[in-house]
């Protein structure tokens, strides 16, 4: 799977071209030993990147069948140009032809892996520039940097710098709703989700072949065509255990129902919930089944908000 500039004008502009085309295959080389193959199912399809016509980074694999053709923003620096490169390669092996709010979480998730996977190479004599820190600092920017994850309350961006997967998994339980509904063009708030997804994915380890291919496994069947659809939803049922159990960490796949407690704000934090401030309202997470969910809220003084059933067909 070799990776090209295209050289129609869109690109030549790029200085030291050299050490972009050395990026990507880094890059690739990573994501390769990420999924532990060379390419997704055998396919051996170049890789050829320009320069995106739209605002954001995208990949098309059905204009010419033959090539993944990848489209990037990022022409001024090597760090950006790798992590969006990394993010749309996790859609060629998740599989390219659909996407939606969970599939763009876990193409972050394999953009961050990646950069910081090529953080600890780069600077060995491959060709490319000696930038180890850079990538590494770039793979951390969205959960350190000043602008990221402010549209998300305070306490789920604390979560998600603590690497607490717990709190993170309820947390995207309670906006599943939202999440289902992002589009890949989302507004900022969808993207904040995104990256808490990422972090939740990443906070043990991950078993990425396991997740070869999953964006194909849907509950709507795709045309012949294989043009990109944009939110078909995911087929749990038809995953293997190992990415099931992936996804638990992403608040799906769960086998308890979840109840949103609306609290008194004094005292919250001390209850044994996670517990989050959102339009002025302190809410608690819990997970318990039906005929606990009134129990459960007296004990913790809460009052019920909603509850959402365990995912039955997939546990």
């Amino acid at each position: 799977m070799p990776v090209t500039l295209r050289r129609d004008g869109s690109l030549n502009d790029v200085g030291n071209r050299d050490n972009f085309l050395g990026v990507g295959d880094l890059v690739i080389r990573c994501v390769r030993e990420m999924f532990r193959s060379e390419a997704p199912s055998g396919d051996e399809r170049p890789v050829v990147c320009a320069r995106s016509p739209n605002p954001a980074p995208f990949i098309d694999s059905t204009a010419d069948p033959t090539t993944y053709n990848i489209y990037v923003t990022a022409t001024d620096t090597f760090d950006r140009f790798a992590y969006q490169l990394a993010h749309e390669l996790g859609h060629v092996w998740l599989g390219p032809e659909n996407t939606c709010g969970v599939v763009e979480a876990i193409a972050e998730a394999v953009s961050i892996e990646a950069l910081g996977r090529a953080s600890l190479v780069a600077g060995q004599d491959f060709g490319v520039p000696a930038y180890p820190a850079a990538f590494g600092a770039y793979a951390r920017s969205p959960l350190t940097d000043a602008g990221f994850l402010e549209r998300v309350p305070p306490e789920v961006a604390r979560a998600a710098q603590d690497g607490r997967g717990e709190d993170l998994r309820l947390f995207l339980r309670y906006a599943r709703a939202r999440i289902d509904g992002a589009r890949a063009t989302a507004t900022p708030p969808d993207f904040d989700l995104r990256t808490i997804g990422a972090a939740a994915l990443r906070s043990g380890s991950v078993c990425w072949p396991a997740l070869t291919g999953l964006a194909l496994m849907t509950t709507v069947p795709r045309v012949a065509d294989d043009r990109l659809r944009d939110n078909l939803p995911l087929n749990y049922g038809a995953m293997s255990a190992a990415a099931r159990s992936l996804l638990r960490r992403m608040g799906r796949c769960c086998g308890t129902g979840l109840a949103v407690l609306e609290l008194p704000a004094a005292g919250a934090a001390e209850r044994p919930l996670f517990t989050f401030t959102e339009n002025e309202v302190t809410f608690g997470l819990v997970e318990c089944d039906w005929p606990e969910l009134n129990p459960v809220a007296a004990r913790l003084g809460g009052r019920v908000k909603a509850w959402s059933e365990p995912d039955h067909h997939v546990v």
